[in-house]
């Protein structure tokens, strides 16, 4: 986190977030980035979540949550798994960011490794202001391609909504 921090003109960075502090950052942030673990609840997706200091933050807190912020990426596994059964509309961590107002959202669908999950973040944010999230996330994943070629391992990360770069930076 500390690294992805100089990338960016003012942060705010709360070491071993909670619930509060991730939900006051969405909130006042332009851009948010977690490391944290996730789970997704197939059964009920609106309680599919991010573990924090003080507990789990679910989709459902999220739709319920006022979202300032452009992009959210969250470095935690599953994080962007969706289950679309009964009512063919993504469900999950994912359609909570989305339907909140955030314009792009980097997820993990399923397993992540921490040490390449941070490196892909150091390489996206690299990128990030000059090239849009869709070119900085392609980057990410053919840098990371070239050490570990197996898609599980490089592919882990996945962008959804707004590729495009901004006009402005969030």
């Amino acid at each position: 986190i500390d690294d992805i921090a100089t990338r960016f003109d003012r942060t705010d960075v709360a070491s071993s977030a909670q619930v509060d502090d991730l939900l006051r950052l969405l909130s006042a942030c332009d851009a948010v980035h977690v490391a944290s673990h996730g789970a997704f609840q197939p059964l009920v997706p609106s309680g599919s979540g991010l573990r924090l200091a003080d507990g789990w933050l679910t989709a459902l807190d999220l739709m319920r949550a006022p979202v300032k912020a452009t992009v959210v990426t969250c470095g935690a596994c599953s994080s962007g798994e969706v289950a679309t059964a009964t009512t063919h509309t993504p469900e999950g961590i994912l359609r909570a960011l989305l339907t909140s107002g955030v314009r792009s959202a980097i997820l993990a669908p399923g397993p992540l490794d921490d040490r390449l999950a941070r490196e892909a973040a150091n390489l996206y944010y690299a990128r990030l202001f000059e090239d849009g999230p869709g070119e900085a996330l392609r980057s990410a994943h053919l840098a990371i391609r070239r050490e570990c070629p197996h898609p599980a391992l490089w592919a882990s990360l996945q962008l959804f909504g707004d590729s495009r770069p901004w006009e402005g930076t969030p």
